[in-house]
């Protein structure tokens, strides 16, 4: 069941973190920083990939120790 959850959390990482990339191409720095949705979009995409990170089980780091 842990490898499960897992697997869920990772794609959830790949998942979001692509979606953050996205959110940014093509934007400036000046851009993002007057466009407040961008910025909450980005944040709350940053934060899911964090919590995800953090709930993959112990096991699961271990064995992918090179992976920082």
């Amino acid at each position: 069941m842990s490898h499960d959850r897992d697997i869920d959390r990772m794609v959830d990482m790949l998942v979001y973190s692509r979606l953050a990339r996205k959110f940014c191409e093509g934007v400036t720095w000046d851009q993002f920083r007057e466009d407040l949705k961008l910025q909450l979009a980005v944040e709350h995409a940053l934060q899911i990939v964090g919590e995800a990170a953090t709930a993959i089980s112990r096991e699961r780091r271990d064995s992918i120790a090179q992976i920082p």
